[in-house]
């Protein structure tokens, strides 16, 4: 086969297999409300955790932008204090950065918030 052909066809095949932005919403949903709620919980886990996920999905939708370069795209999330950064190419996803939280201060208040509401029980 010839180096020109075996180069179109790979090139068609990212093309055709560069996922949308539903897929990267389901991904990125379904990989926040396993990662982020788990012990020891995250700040993420309380605002992200709880909702439902048709919800969730909609929101990081909603909050995501795409840049397509035909053979992959370069997915930004930025929702409340989660921000991602994340490659989807041939069909699967990437993940450049990891969930960012929010700051330490933020997450000792979260802390805090929690004391004070096991103590008004």
């Amino acid at each position: 086969m010839k180096p020109s052909l075996l180069l179109a066809v790979i090139a068609s095949l990212l093309v055709a297999t560069n996922p949308g932005e539903d897929a990267y919403a389901e991904w990125l949903t379904q990989r926040i409300q396993v990662s982020s709620c788990q012990p020891p919980r995250s700040p993420t886990c309380y605002t992200t955790g709880v909702l439902p996920h048709a919800l969730l999905k909609s929101m990081l939708k909603q909050y995501s932008y795409r840049r397509n370069f035909i053979f992959f795209s370069v997915y930004t999330t930025a929702l409340l204090e989660l921000q991602e950064h994340n490659v989807g190419i041939g069909g699967f996803f990437l993940q450049t950065t990891h969930l960012q939280a929010v700051s330490k201060e933020t997450e000792l208040q979260y802390k805090k918030d929690d004391a004070s509401l096991g103590e008004q029980q």
